[in-house]
């Protein structure tokens, strides 16, 4: 298959993902690699802007496109749900970009009790080097959030910037829904760091503060680690605590990146009686 047959093939599926968007529920949560990671991700994840720290679109050196598909589900109340998200990245340019569309419909605990969320969102992120190896990003989301029986849109964003600390040890900060809807997330204040070892072992860890709302003061933690394993499959997982829900959960994950495409799994898991868990898969196809 050629560049240009792959890159229209692709074009399709995302075409099509956006057409059954009306009848297939689908996720706006995290990719299948933060997933895996347990939410880590204000360290940067490379080819990860959309779903992390928006500065990391600043290491993007090619142009591709993905697709997720998401099947969360809480099985003491018999509840299930379906999403995915769609889009494009384009590191071809000096201000790298990317733009997404992603959609959920799930139940969720929420204060150990049932809730809903029916929710849309297209991404859009640019990142640009600042100064030196100090990398600046910004990521903005209009949203469409139907929650019985109110039907909202408006505008979000978030704030990112990366930057060494030490010769092997990268660090980033984040301003998370910088807007701070009442009633939606709250503004978050994170950071995170990771460590490379020689090995092709890395080890991550992200803390979060929520700035505004009820949960105002509220602290949240994730550690996680990644390592490669024969050349082309790497492995990770996570432990962390959320802080608007204060449940603890882990994850884990595995990918294969081959020359033109990847593929990636992850589940996560948070909450005891009730559990919530989440099995997400993933594609990424050079364009």
């Amino acid at each position: 298959m050629t560049k240009e047959m792959t890159r229209n093939a692709f074009l399709l599926f995302v075409l099509a993902g956006l057409f059954l968007g009306g009848s297939i529920s689908f996720a706006t949560v995290d990719s299948p690699m933060v997933q895996g990671m347990g939410g880590a991700n204000r360290f940067g994840v490379p080819r990860e802007g959309l779903f992390a720290n928006p500065a990391s679109l600043a290491y993007l050196d090619s142009a591709f496109g993905f697709f997720h598909y998401q099947m969360p589900k809480i099985p003491d109340f018999n509840s299930k749900g379906r999403a995915f998200s769609v889009g494009l990245y384009d590191g071809g340019t000096n201000i790298k970009g990317a733009f997404g569309y992603s959609r959920v419909a799930k139940a969720r605990i929420s204060n150990n009790r049932q809730s809903y969320i029916d929710r849309s969102e297209f991404r859009f992120g640019s990142a640009h080097s600042i100064t030196g190896n100090v990398m600046g990003g910004m990521a903005f989301r209009w949203i469409k959030n139907h929650n019985e029986p109110n039907y909202e849109r408006f505008l979000e964003g978030d704030l990112g910037a990366l930057f060494p600390l030490f010769a092997d040890i990268r660090g980033g900060l984040t301003l998370e829904n910088v807007f701070s809807r009442e009633g939606d997330s709250p503004r978050t204040l994170g950071g995170g760091a990771v460590y490379a070892f020689g090995s092709g072992f890395q080890l991550m860890a992200d803390g979060y503060r929520i700035m505004t709302g009820v949960k105002e003061g509220e602290r949240g933690w994730v550690l996680a680690g990644d390592v490669a394993l024969a050349g082309d499959f790497s492995v990770r997982a996570g432990l962390f605590e959320e802080a608007y829900t204060a449940l603890k959960g882990w994850s884990w994950g595995v990918s294969w990146a081959g020359p033109r495409a990847s593929f990636d799994y992850a589940m996560k898991t948070m909450g005891k009686g009730p559990t919530e868990r989440s099995h997400t898969l993933g594609m990424t196809l050079a364009l």
